[in-house]
């Protein structure tokens, strides 16, 4: 029996579980890799995630990927999103002073007696004009006062109209000015009012690429054709450090699903990847055509595992000669594979297949340059596990010890090349849990070891009462 004992504590106190330990991940173990390139030394570099990264990899987590120096050493590493401005300080949403500039019929811009009355700083006090008061006149354009936000970038215009404006297409012409004088072209746009099914749609948004000026006036493109304004808004940053984000665009297919539910179609996306996604708009291919639609997404085919992510109107329309769109849809750097446009059965607004239009932004990969080059980075395994440790805890703690703020590197990236092969990929079977199997083997043995020397001892006591009676 003591023997027997003593054999089990040593099995539980020196069996060989490192046996079953989890193998540091080595570059073998992922399908493909890309070499890093860094100029010079420093201690860490970053570079913006390739497309291809995000479209081999085999997890939603991102962590089957890996950075590898010329050792075959992991090296610790975090994923960041690219900086942006703070709304809290940089944004700009501004409500913008505006005027209608009357002229008569027949006249375009250059409107007859045109006053504009402003004051010391640039601020427009009065418009006025010889068609002013006339019954006849028209509305030329509307001349918008940007001298409150003084020449900060703007990046979209938000227009909006009276609650009984009826439904109405129009194209505008947006121009900008320093001194009333010289006028620039800035862009062409399609503004809208429509209904459909219940929903009140207003196209009204005006997108921009951060332009600055005092003024700027608003041109109807058909000078005949005539919508009221009420309310004009700049949004708008203010660019505070760093640089804007430049956002990647992808068009994606989508195919008609076999498993829509009773009563609806079902259009399933799948973007080949697990991207963080900024927006996402469902374009239909038919001209002058409109559905209410429902946008949902999941990382799994499983059509119970899709979450909504948007209902709303889609819509095709030819207005003058240019095809009028529906909005992107913001999803705030949503990492999902699958996407789903669910259509009504009772819709008859699209016939075809829909696309999705997808705007995306990198995130930058920073890493900690240990040891010797050539580094590497690896990703694509189903059987790697996400990294333990975490850059930005060992970065912060370095920065409070030293009092030296870490600033990355730029690096770049190579050629996307195969390393262990696609295959890595592939599932694999689930693995047996030796140690814990182990564990379990030594403790209920240990338990029954307990139980036979219990009941050892319990008849031994039995036979020494039995012989002292006699």
């Amino acid at each position: 029996m003591k023997k027997t004992a003593l054999a089990l504590i040593a099995l539980y106190l020196f069996f060989p579980f490192r046996a079953f330990a989890v193998e540091p991940p080595k570059p073998g173990m992922f399908a493909y890799g890309m070499k890093i390139m860094i100029n010079g030394r420093a201690p860490v570099y970053k570079f913006p995630l390739p497309l291809e990264v995000y479209q081999g990899l085999s997890r939603a987590d991102r962590g089957d990927m890996r950075v590898f120096n010329g050792k075959g050493e992991s090296v610790p590493f975090l994923l960041r999103r690219p900086l942006e401005p703070k709304p809290e300080k940089d944004r700009l949403d501004t409500a913008l002073p505006f005027f209608p500039v009357m002229a008569a019929p027949g006249e375009d811009v250059a409107v007859s007696g045109l006053h504009i009355e402003t004051g010391r700083d640039g601020m427009v006090i009065n418009v006025s004009s010889a068609a002013s008061g006339d019954g006849v006149a028209r509305v030329a354009y509307w001349l918008i006062d940007c001298t409150a936000i003084d020449h900060r970038a703007i990046f979209a215009l938000d227009l909006s109209w009276p609650m009984e404006q009826g439904e109405f297409i129009r194209r505008v012409r947006l121009e900008t000015s320093d001194d009333l004088q010289g006028w620039r072209r800035v862009t062409t746009a399609t503004i809208a009012r429509m209904r459909h099914r219940g929903f009140r749609l207003d196209r009204n948004r005006i997108r921009l690429d951060g332009i600055r000026g005092k003024y700027l006036r608003l041109v109807p493109v058909d000078r005949d054709r005539f919508f009221q304004l009420s309310a004009v808004i700049a949004h708008g940053w203010e660019r505070r450090g760093g640089r804007w984000p430049d956002s990647r665009h992808l068009q994606v297919e989508t195919v008609a699903s076999v498993h829509a539910k009773a009563g609806f179609r079902d259009y399933l996306a799948d973007v080949t990847g697990f991207i963080p996604l900024d927006s996402v708009r469902v374009s239909i291919g038919d001209e002058n055509a409109m559905a209410t639609v429902a946008l949902l997404s999941a990382n799994s085919r499983e059509l119970s595992s899709f979450s909504p992510r948007w209902r709303g109107i889609a819509y095709s329309l030819a207005a003058d000669g240019v095809r009028l769109k529906n909005d992107p849809v913001s999803v705030g750097g949503t990492v999902q594979r699958y996407w789903l446009v669910r259509v009504a059965a009772a819709e008859g607004g699209i016939t075809t297949p829909p696309l999705l239009d997808i705007t995306w932004r990198p995130e930058d990969l920073v890493f900690l340059a240990r040891g010797n080059g050539p580094f590497i980075l690896a990703y694509g395994a189903t059987a790697v596990l996400p990294p333990g440790f975490h850059l930005g805890s060992l970065l912060a703690g370095a920065q409070r010890s030293t009092g030296e703020k870490f600033v990355p590197r730029p690096a770049s990236t190579g050629a996307q090349y195969l390393i262990g092969g696609r295959q890595l990929l592939i599932p694999a079977d689930p693995p047996v849990h030796w140690r814990r199997y182990t564990l379990w083997l030594v403790l209920i043995s240990g338990v029954l070891l307990i139980a036979l020397m219990a009941w050892s001892i319990y008849r031994q006591m039995n036979r020494e009462d039995e012989s002292g009676e006699s």
